[in-house]
């Protein structure tokens, strides 16, 4: 079992450490027998980071989402059904940049230097 049989490093580490081929790894030789295969990774994303997210991802139902939860559905005592919204956006039109900045605020306020 010298270098010159054709193991590999790690065969070699193992059989001095009592492992033999065909045998499960561990006290009672349980685990596995096959090697883990390596995945090679050729691109810049980080693990876990999914490509195809941007074609999964359905902007409109965000979207939806995010507006349905500014409303509030309640009955009033006539049967009949009230729509309320939760928050209401206030624009000055005598004031844009007021407006703007209250909207930069409300977008970019949780955002610490």
């Amino acid at each position: 079992m010298d270098s010159g049989s054709g193991m590999s490093f790690a065969q070699t580490h193992m059989a001095k450490c009592g492992w033999k081929e065909g045998r499960g790894l561990g006290r009672e030789e349980t685990g596995r027998t096959d090697p883990i295969k390596v995945k090679l990774k050729f691109d810049n994303a980080g693990f876990g980071h999914d490509q195809a997210e941007e074609f999964t991802f359905q902007w409109w139902d965000h979207v939806f989402n995010k507006a349905a939860d500014n409303l509030s559905v309640s009955k009033n005592e006539k049967g009949g059904i009230e729509l309320h919204q939760k928050e209401k956006l206030v624009v000055s039109k005598s004031r844009p940049s007021a407006a703007l900045a209250a909207m930069k605020e409300k977008l970019y306020g949780s955002f610490v230097k």
